[in-house]
């Protein structure tokens, strides 16, 4: 098992208390939330993570009234890696990009299958809004597992709530 960074610790302390509110509030899985913003911002580190606070790598499509941030980005079409520059959701903190992941999730209709499965089955939660569209490579749901084995995610996540 790897050992946590202090600098990831860190992160995870700046996200764990939001991801807990969205599943008290709207049935989101903590865990899913952490899962993704680790894998989707690098930790934190990822270029559109610092300058648009976006954990979530969510596009400004065309019912987006926020800010917005144009910078490269790529998607999985048939197998092959497309790169493009993409304009994203930018917002003021990593809490307000938290929000809105969760406002997505359950204002799109799409998922709304996932959210038969939630807290003690995090991982079909993951996987249908996989199906649904959510992320275009279709290793997704393998990599957020592996990282939450890898890292104890789950009983670290559980250990900072008081659980």
């Amino acid at each position: 098992m790897a050992k946590l960074s202090s600098k990831q610790k860190e992160f995870l302390g700046s996200i764990i208390p939001a991801a807990n509110l969205n599943q008290e509030v709207h049935n989101i899985p903590a865990i899913v939330t952490v899962l993704q913003a680790i894998l989707e911002s690098g930790w934190g580190d990822s270029a559109l993570a610092k300058q648009a606070h976006n954990l979530f790598g969510i596009k400004a499509n065309k019912g987006w009234k926020g800010a917005t941030l144009e910078l490269p980005g790529f998607e999985i079409v048939n197998g092959k890696r497309v790169n493009a520059k993409m304009l994203w959701r930018k917002y003021r903190t990593k809490g307000d990009s938290i929000t809105d992941h969760a406002k997505f999730l359950v204002n799109n209709k799409r998922y709304k299958a996932a959210f038969n499965h939630t807290v003690d089955d995090w991982v079909t939660f993951l996987a249908e809004i996989h199906v649904a569209g959510y992320a275009t490579d279709p290793e997704y749901v393998t990599k957020l597992v592996k990282l939450e084995k890898s890292y104890n995610l789950l009983d670290y996540i559980n250990k900072r709530l008081g659980d």
